[in-house]
């Protein structure tokens, strides 16, 4: 687990700010509003190499920029459809969103039901809520469910295209990253011990068709 992500997760997925890129430092020269950010939460489409954010606060659509290098690749890594919460400015003047922080993310592409090798089921029903489906153990080709458990669960930006996950509910919490397998629907995750932070279990998820 990368420093990264303990701290992610050590912040409840509140994610970090760094040094303002030169073109940022000129805009606070220009608009004091920066002193005083705000919540930002809005649905991220992507035109060529630009990111536009539908606010949900105003249903607008604008441009929006990451004020350090962490954030302008965060957003490089999302897709039309995905969702975001976050921290920043809207400067109306300008007809922009200026985003100082990302808390936390819904990505489209996981959304569905993916099964490891053993046919343990990860349905991820919306942006919050996952059910996990158990099956017999005396069957290994077979997707038959004995058992499911339904969880709320987190997404935030990790290191390089990772994601960070936090998991959790009543009987306990599982936090770990996951990575979307280039060129192939598959999804790489690694859950943590949530104590040590030591590796507990590698997954590969691939579709599961009912």
């Amino acid at each position: 687990m990368t420093p990264r992500s303990i701290a992610i997760i050590q912040a409840a997925m509140t994610i970090r700010t760094t040094s303002l890129f030169a073109f940022f430092c000129s805009l606070m020269t220009l608009t004091p509003a920066f002193a005083i950010s705000e919540s930002i939460q809005g649905i991220i489409g992507m035109r060529g190499n630009q990111a536009f954010i539908r606010l949900r606060q105003t249903r607008e659509a604008l441009p929006v920029y990451g004020m350090t290098q962490e954030l302008v690749a965060d957003l490089q890594k999302m897709q039309d459809g995905d969702f975001i919460v976050g921290r920043g400015e809207v400067l109306t003047d300008r007809r922009m969103v200026a985003l100082e922080s990302i808390d936390t993310v819904g990505l489209r592409q996981i959304l569905g039901a993916w099964r490891t090798a053993n046919w343990n089921v990860f349905e991820f029903k919306d942006f919050n809520n996952v059910i996990l489906y158990f099956p017999d153990a005396a069957v290994s080709t077979s997707p038959r469910a004995t058992s499911r458990r339904q969880m709320s669960y987190t997404l935030a930006p990790g290191s390089g295209e990772n994601w960070s996950i936090f998991m959790a509910d009543r009987q306990g919490i599982h936090i770990g990253e996951l990575q979307f397998a280039a060129g192939a629907r598959r999804i790489n995750m690694t859950l943590y011990d949530s104590e040590t932070g030591r590796v507990h279990q590698r997954l590969e998820l691939a579709p599961y068709r009912r």
